[in-house]
């Protein structure tokens, strides 16, 4: 590691980073997903994302039903999946209408679909519903998930109540999507009261689904402040999103420091300081994880221990600033 890079900033974080955060805080409140306006068909690779980063983030794993199944209309639903794949939407439309009239769940759903985007047949979002009520109905949980869509995403009257209504069969049927929106419909508290722990639930209940770790902070002098635990111990670290090296105070160095512990030399404004390179363990949602950092004779301000860096941020797939309810939160899968 560099060291002279890798601590620059350092120089600024009492000065420039604190103005820096001070106006992030007033100019940057947190985008709240939303969910995307799309129907899932089970005969199509991707979903129709047409909204938000939701249809990536929150219903991002499209169901398609595996043709080669067993059951009602197993073949039959193995040709109509061909005809849609070939693009030849209006041979589909009527093989999915035959299929769907010979009770097979699967095609009903997916007529709801070209329904609602006029593929093979006119766009029509009222026969759209009964088709995917159909295909719910019947069976076929994803047409529940894809119903519950179009009541939440106004392609019919706009009735949150029923959506999370759908959502829960889309979940209950065994469709991740349905889970998913539920989810969303949970934290989000639409059509339900909020209920971030049945969020949670739901959201691993899915599967696959990216875990959020949520931990609070508060704004002091324009420096963003957490609590969180390392080895064992409750601390407060500056949360710095500039700093590539995560530092922390010397007292972090094993009480028994090893002969070879690493070494370095570091500028600071003032001088140069001798820091090590350490592990630590950090406790984040009843998980540990192994984290390694720059212990120095460094003074931080506000009784704090140490500085949270970008190189922590950076394993995770996602991490951003709720500054409505005070809150860093942190993706990971």
């Amino acid at each position: 590691m560099d060291a002279r890079n890798s601590v620059r900033p350092f120089r600024e974080t009492w000065h420039g980073l604190r103005r820096r955060l001070a106006v992030t805080a007033l100019a940057a409140p947190l985008v709240l997903f939303s969910l995307c306006q799309c129907l899932f068909s089970q005969s199509n690779e991707a979903a129709e994302v047409q909204g938000s980063n939701v249809g990536r983030a929150m219903l991002k794993n499209s169901e398609r039903s595996d043709p080669s199944q067993a059951g009602i209309g197993g073949e039959s639903y193995k040709e109509v999946v061909r005809l849609y794949q070939e693009g030849r939407y209006v041979e589909a439309a009527s093989a999915h209408q035959l299929a769907c009239d010979r009770f097979d769940a699967r095609a009903c759903t997916d007529l709801g679909v070209m329904y609602r985007r006029g593929q093979g047949v006119k766009k029509d979002f009222p026969r759209a519903a009964e088709f995917s009520l159909r295909g719910c109905d019947g069976g076929n949980a994803l047409g529940c998930t894809n119903l519950g869509l179009m009541y939440w995403n106004n392609v019919l009257p706009k009735n949150d109540k029923r959506a999370v209504e759908l959502f829960g069969r889309g979940c209950d049927g065994g469709d991740k999507n349905g889970c998913r929106a539920l989810a969303f419909m949970y934290e989000h508290g639409q059509g339900v009261p909020k209920d971030p722990g049945r969020a949670e639930i739901l959201s691993q209940r899915a599967g696959g689904q990216t875990r959020e770790h949520r931990i609070p902070f508060q704004l002091q002098d324009g420096l963003i402040l957490i609590e969180t635990k390392i080895n064992d111990e409750f601390v407060k670290l500056i949360v710095d999103t500039g700093s590539s090296t995560t530092a922390l105070a010397l007292r972090f160095l094993p009480p028994k420091r090893p002969v070879n512990l690493p070494i370095q030399t570091i500028d600071l404004v003032h001088g140069n300081m001798q820091v090590y390179a350490v592990r630590f363990v950090w406790s984040l949602d009843g998980q540990s994880k192994q984290v390694s950092a720059i212990a120095g004779e460094f003074k931080f301000p506000h009784g704090t221990d140490g500085i949270f860096g970008a190189d922590i941020l950076k394993t995770f797939q996602s991490a951003r600033f709720d500054f409505q309810n005070s809150v860093l939160i942190l993706e990971d899968q």
